[in-house]
């Protein structure tokens, strides 16, 4: 799987190659969410949530053709990180920074790897 990763996002990188820097928006077609981010980090943080997910980029994308609206786990995935942004924001701000600063989940907090999140708390 690592390796099948790799080659779409070497490919993606080398099509934006020059524009890393750039906002996302401008490199990237539908954004609804991480339009704050350059379109390399993007890409990186794509990578993330797939080895985060334990899923390939065509989970939750048409290859090649990013903008496509039509799997339902494109949708969800947004749901999930606005979730997340949530929590962040909302709730772990308040807690206390330490020395490595304000406490903070993403997805590999409870997805860990798999596609369904750990449902239970182990004791």
């Amino acid at each position: 799987m690592a390796v099948v990763r790799k080659v779409i996002v070497d490919k993606l990188m080398a099509q934006i190659a020059g524009r890393e820097d750039s906002s996302s928006q401008v490199v990237f077609q539908n954004l609804e969410l991480l339009q704050d981010t350059t379109a390399g980090r993007l890409v990186k943080l794509m990578d993330y949530y797939s080895v985060a997910m334990g899923r390939n980029c065509e989970f939750c994308h048409v290859i090649d053709k990013w903008a496509d609206e039509s799997k339902q786990d494109k949708k969800r995935s947004r749901l999930m990180i606005q979730i997340t942004n949530a929590i962040n924001r909302e709730q772990l701000s308040k807690m206390p920074a330490d020395e490595e600063g304000t406490p903070k989940i993403d997805c590999m907090t409870c997805h860990r790897g798999r596609n369904s999140p750990n449902k239970q708390i182990v004791p």
